[in-house]
């Protein structure tokens, strides 16, 4: 016997699905929709009963999925010939900038060493499209590819995104930090992430995910215990807020570089016995987006560390502007909140040592840096002070 419920098959006699435990002999779905299984968020489902007929449905526009990884990998090909970095050349204080594309960045330019591993970032999607194009041809010559569309393309989706960052780390050290992302890297960056996740939806849903967040559809089950959503205004003020300054600080000062103890200019006047009080040479200022990016026009090397410190702040405000969109009860939405607020504070010591490594101890702390470290700690603090009062009014019923 079938359950009316999840369509899973049980032996005859059972009064209980063995999957989800709903009395056998209730029909709660329609044979057509028996064995569909769904992943909603927001305005977006994705439906796959089997990876042959996986669908996309955005605000009521039903896209099949295999066309949007096709059009994706298309895009990447394109992004991979566009501007990826520009490189800051300095000769006799003249300053020039050389736009690099993703086949440059494999083979270098003019004598300068390449990555060749960017070239994966065009191999890549010609691999997934193949793949979906001629999905058929390949299942009959190559055994392992039946079955496994959404495997392969959530590995192959995952892995171009490394490969796009292992690129730009490796950028860095060939042309000595003097390098900037251009617009192939973000469009490459924001495809490899929405197909990615686009695949990784699809994948979880042909393997029999039954996951619903956000809008509800035909099909999704009532919940026992109805989730207590939306905190007050001034419960949510305050991470809301901190993420907003959090935000505003990543682009103040973060670290200062004196440049005459980099260069070793203080040194040499001071290992001559030469007081010069009125040398006055200019520090080098770094806001947070200098720590990512790098310093094109002195540089400095970018460290990767400093992306946290960007998404923390992102991930808040889209955590509580979209809490009754995912359905996130306060209580959990409470504890991941403060726990992206320690994240940040456990990442604050751990830059510091970067800095002192990165700039040879040079590197002292700056206003964005202390504001920061201020603000991760105090909203820290009043998300678990809100977690607790939230939890005493659960269990008192109050």
């Amino acid at each position: 016997m079938f359950c009316g419920k999840c369509g899973n098959k049980n032996e005859e006699g059972m009064k209980f699905c063995g999957s989800c435990g709903a009395p056998v002999g209730e029909t709660t779905a329609t044979p057509k929709s028996m064995n569909a299984k769904e992943i909603v968020v927001g305005f977006v489902k994705l439906n796959a009963s089997d990876e042959d007929n996986a669908i996309v449905t955005v605000a009521d526009k039903v896209i099949k999925a295999n066309f949007i990884f096709k059009v994706a990998s298309v895009l990447l090909v394109v992004a991979f010939f566009l501007p990826m970095f520009s490189i800051q050349v300095r000769m006799l204080g003249i300053s020039a900038g050389q736009s690099i594309n993703g086949w440059t960045a494999a083979f270098g330019l003019e004598g300068a060493g390449g990555s060749f591993m960017a070239i994966f970032l065009l191999l890549i999607p010609i691999a997934i499209f193949v793949l979906f194009q001629f999905k058929t041809q390949l299942e009959t010559k190559i055994a392992f590819v039946k079955g496994k569309l959404f495997t392969l393309s959530t590995v192959g989706f995952c892995l171009g995104f490394v490969v796009l960052l292992f690129v730009r780390s490796s950028a860095n050290s060939i042309w000595r930090g003097n390098i900037g992302n251009s617009a192939g890297f973000w469009l490459t960056l924001l495809f490899y992430l929405i197909a990615g996740v686009v695949s990784v939806g699809c994948l979880l849903s042909a393997r029999g995910a039954n996951i619903k967040i956000g809008a509800s559809s035909a099909s999704s089950q009532p919940v026992k215990t109805p989730a207590i959503v939306g905190l007050p205004i001034q419960m949510m003020a305050i991470p809301m807020g901190a993420s907003v300054l959090l935000l505003i600080a990543f682009f103040l000062n973060w670290i200062t570089i004196d440049i005459s103890d980099v260069f070793g200019i203080g040194s040499i006047f001071g290992g001559l016995g030469i007081d010069m009080p009125g040398l006055d040479i200019p520090n080098i200022t770094m806001s947070g987006w200098n720590t990512i990016s790098g310093n094109a026009e002195e540089g400095f090397e970018a460290m990767g560390i400093s992306w946290g410190f960007l998404l923390i702040p992102i991930a808040q405000l889209a955590l509580y502007g979209l809490q009754k969109v995912i359905i996130l009860d306060n209580m959990k939405l409470l504890i991941i909140s403060a726990v992206l607020f320690v994240v940040g504070i456990i990442l604050l010591p751990v830059f510091a040592f970067q800095i002192e490594d990165a700039y040879n101890g040079m590197g002292s702390l700056g206003l964005g840096f202390i504001i920061s470290a201020i603000v991760y700690l105090l909203a820290a603090l009043a998300t678990g002070f809100f977690f607790i009062q939230s939890r005493k009014k659960q269990t008192t019923g109050g």
